[in-house]
């Protein structure tokens, strides 16, 4: 028998139902992340490796993320099995059928429970916001403040708003900042309705911080409150022509730390005076999958998350704070930027039918690199210089992840002339096309060599001699969607196809991550225009399993 070893680290365990066993034993893996009252965790990564021969192999595993119970066979070698785990975290959706305005400055996923999250209210014109009780949040008990600000709840949310219908005139704010020292902007200048949120950018003088905001009439009379993170919400009020003014003042300040710890990097910002403005573009190909700013005392690298910072704006692509009154520690996670769905050659597939171009596979975040299921290798769109392309014409083909190893068909299939034809070392990968989500897979020897000849040459493609002729030649077949069918009408012992019945039952092959998706059923073994294809682009495709996604195995 052969040893089994489990490690789960931080925020989560795993255990094996067995400390050994022997080759071809089931094993069951329990994988359960951590859970509290302020945070959740969910599974990152689960990876399994055995020894055998002086070389370390990986075993294929799909998990749910929540967690739960993984099986797999025991191969001949020592295993060793490690999960990660990942803070959970939580969506905010829009509530259909909201009219009369517009609510932005929230991310549609990646949110932390705890962290602070303004909405930026937009009331369209001829439509006001009476109140902060015209907003409604479902999903988890939420507090608003004043400033249409809240804490994340550790829950899913949908924000909605009532707007009312407005027959005054839109608010502005006068171009005053001339003599104000330092720089200040507003995101809205003009057209202000009645509950309007206003953000105010300030970029204070050097070595200044801002002391005081106040929003103010033509005669310096206070109007409304200001936030700490200088905002304020435009109010219905009788104002002199409709127009509110600005003062800012300043104080000496001291100099604070950022530490920017990203997944594409981490690094120190240093020497920044509190007050000061802090914006950040990303990359073109990535966008934002998660981010937290919080206030922590003397910033190291290994400084632990402190107190929550609201941040003032914050999408897909961009994000901008003020310093604190202190050092500060801000975490941001990318993923790759998807598209709608797959079209060129490259293209990483995902579970739910995106796609990420090849160009940004660095950007992949482990979540993107757990639910990948296919790379795109042909896309219809060759100059047809090939003869595969000329057959095959306008189409999206893909490879999938799942590969299995074994003989082609059984010893003996019980045909008329008792013949037999046996494939050892043989791999499989089904294939995935985009239009209409039609699948396919290969087999191939493993020194590279096509076995031609199942594709070719008649009856001696099914492994059966005694089969009738006509009815499983595929000479000049374009595509392998029908062949199964074939086989099975001309086979007597169809369980012993192992070749077809892999890709006949993909959804239930470990690593192939598409049971309970749309793309469980239709795969199948291809023809040889569609391997042709597939080997021109076979050096892309290998790099992209073993350096970007992780999966183990030869194509």
């Amino acid at each position: 028998s052969h040893s089994i070893t489990v490690s789960g680290g931080a925020n989560g365990t795993v255990a094996a139902d067995k400390a050994s066993a022997k080759e071809g034993e089931e094993i069951t893996l329990t994988v359960t992340p951590s859970t509290s009252d302020s945070k959740d965790y969910v599974v990152e990564s689960l990876v399994a490796q055995y020894s055998a021969g002086g070389e370390t192999n990986a075993i294929s595993l799909s998990f749910d993320k929540a967690g739960g119970t993984v099986k797999f066979a025991m191969p001949d070698g020592d295993v060793s099995v490690t999960a990660t785990f990942a803070e959970r975290t939580y969506s905010i959706a829009l509530a259909d059928g909201i009219t009369g305005g517009s609510i932005t400055g929230f991310r549609a996923s990646g949110n932390y429970p705890g962290q602070k999250v303004l909405l930026n209210v937009k009331p369209a014109t001829g439509y006001k916001l009476a109140s902060k009780d015209k907003i409604s949040i479902t999903g988890a008990t939420v507090e608003l403040d004043d400033f249409y600000c809240f804490t994340m709840p550790k829950a899913d949310i949908t924000i909605g708003a009532e707007f009312d219908s407005y027959s005054g005139e839109a608010y502005g704010i006068l171009n005053n900042y001339g003599y104000i020292p330092g720089k200040v902007s507003v995101d809205q200048r003009t057209g202000l309705m009645p509950g309007a949120t206003v953000v105010i950018t300030i970029i204070p003088p050097q070595n200044q911080k801002i002391a005081k905001v106040e929003v103010t009439d033509n005669q310096n009379n206070k109007v409304c409150d200001v936030s700490d993170e200088h905002v304020f919400i435009m109010p219905e009020a009788e104002i002199r022509n409709n127009a509110v003014a600005l003062h800012v003042e300043y104080e000496s300040t001291v100099n604070h730390n950022i530490y920017m710890r990203t997944s594409l990097g981490s690094y120190f910002i240093n020497d920044v005076p509190e007050g000061s403005l802090i914006s950040k573009d990303i990359p073109d190909g990535c966008v934002i999958d998660k981010i937290i700013a919080s206030r922590v005392d003397n910033v190291q690298a290994t400084s632990e998350r402190g107190t929550n910072i609201c941040l003032m704006h914050q999408d897909d692509t961009e994000y901008w704070f003020w310093v604190a009154d202190g050092d500060m520690l801000v975490e941001v996670d990318f993923k790759a930027k998807v598209k709608a769905k797959p079209d060129t050659i490259g293209d990483i597939v995902l579970k739910d039918g995106t796609a990420v171009a090849r160009e940004n596979r660095g950007y992949l975040s482990e979540s993107q690199k757990n639910d990948a299921i296919a790379v795109i290798f042909y896309d219809g769109k060759a100059e047809f210089k090939w003869l595969a392309s000329k057959f095959l014409g306008s189409c999206v083909l893909g490879v999938g992840l799942a590969e299995g190893y074994g003989p082609w068909c059984g010893d003996y299939l019980g045909s008329d002339n008792g013949g037999y034809i046996k494939f050892n070392s043989t791999a499989a990968h089904p294939i995935y096309i985009g239009e209409g989500r039609i699948y396919g897979g290969h087999y191939y020897y493993a020194n590279g060599e096509l076995i031609h000849d199942v594709q070719y040459y008649g009856a001696y493609n099914t492994c059966v001699y005694g089969a009738t002729y006509p009815q499983v030649r595929f000479d000049g077949l374009l595509r392998g969607t029908n062949t199964f069918a074939t086989v099975k009408n001309s086979v007597q012992k169809i369980e012993q196809m192992y070749a077809f019945n892999f890709c006949d039952g993909y959804k239930d092959q470990a690593g192939s991550r598409v049971k309970g998706t749309a793309y469980e059923t239709g795969w199948y073994l291809p023809t040889l225009p569609e391997l042709a294809e597939l080997l021109r682009s076979v050096s892309y495709l290998e790099d992209v399993r073993t350096t970007y996604l992780d999966v183990a195995g030869v194509i």
